[in-house]
């Protein structure tokens, strides 16, 4: 563990007052807001213009509650808490397709191609939906809600987190389940890497693990002293860097970590600034991407970070 906890270099308002969902692309150049104030919107970066209002009816905010890009950054896909599922444009803004959801949706991952979405749902469900055409392809069941789902780049991978305490991942092409790791508590955050050598997953006791897809095994503890500190602040977003060496988390307490894999250690921290300082609010890191030179992060109070 370092010693130094650094500040963010710079940070910019996405939303007046916070986001109720937000993602940004894997080469952190576009961001994706759903503002408590003025619905969803899409912005590019590092100009931080924007570039689309994105709503599902017109003239009506919607209420977004989960966002997430392809991997080729081309595409988006938005769901909010109707049931309505859209595939948007990242290039044109315009919409490529309007679902209904087959439930209510709480997290979404985008096909590197955006051809399919895998959505996790309320009930114990998650869904690989295909999101061009229509149509369920698969069905990932759990024993409760599913709070967060991820799918690896090459597409050959998926993984569920649930409130039944496990997370599982899955064969995309068979549907068979590989793995089943028991969190001991609700699984709030997932994440997979592009080639999916490895596994995040972390639950609401704020114990999280790196986990070795192919045997199981725990890779690397990621909050090594969660179970003997008592319950700290939770870990809620990840994402691995391209080449699976690095991994970057974020908390429900402004905290974010870069870890080396290899090294199996933090080394470099932030704590990121609150909208008012005098104001003793948390802020939860909704969504992390690695830059050429820099990370970048959006906080539920509708800030953008960007993190040397």
């Amino acid at each position: 563990m370092i010693g130094c906890t650094q500040k963010e270099e710079k940070f910019w308002e996405l939303a007046i007052v916070g986001n109720t969902a937000s993602a940004l692309s894997p080469d952190g150049q576009l961001a994706m807001i759903g503002s408590i104030n003025h619905g969803g919107s899409l912005w590019r970066l590092p100009a931080y213009e924007r570039r689309f209002n994105w709503n599902h009816q017109e003239g009506v905010f919607s209420y977004l509650v989960a966002a997430a890009f392809s991997g080729n950054n081309e595409l988006a896909a938005t769901a909010d808490n109707l049931q309505t599922l859209v595939l948007w444009s990242s290039l044109t803004g315009e919409p490529q397709a309007f679902w209904r959801a087959p439930g209510d949706v709480s997290s979404i991952a985008l096909s590197s191609d955006g051809n399919n979405a895998l959505l996790g749902l309320l009930d114990n469900r998650a869904i690989l939906f295909n999101i061009k055409n229509g149509g369920v392809e698969r069905t990932y069941l759990h024993a409760d809600r599913v709070n967060a789902v991820a799918m690896s780049g090459d597409g050959v991978m998926v993984l569920s987190g649930s409130d039944d305490y496990t997370a599982k991942l899955w064969d995309t092409a068979t549907g068979k389940l590989l793995h089943n790791w028991d969190m001991g508590n609700k699984v709030v955050a997932v994440s997979l890497s592009a080639n999916h050598r490895f596994a995040f997953i972390a639950a609401a006791n704020s114990i999280a693990q790196v986990r070795d897809t192919k045997t199981g095994n725990l890779v690397y503890d990621v909050n090594p002293h969660a179970e003997w500190m008592g319950r700290g602040p939770t870990l809620v977003s990840a994402i691995f860097s391209d080449n699976e060496q690095k991994l970057l988390t974020g908390t429900t307490n402004r905290e974010i970590k870069l870890h080396d894999l290899q090294q199996k250690k933090v080394i470099k921290h932030w704590q990121v600034s609150r909208r008012q300082a005098w104001k003793p609010t948390g802020v939860a890191i909704q969504a992390l991407a690695f830059g050429q030179d820099q990370f970048y992060a959006i906080g539920s109070n509708g800030l953008m970070y960007v993190l040397h």
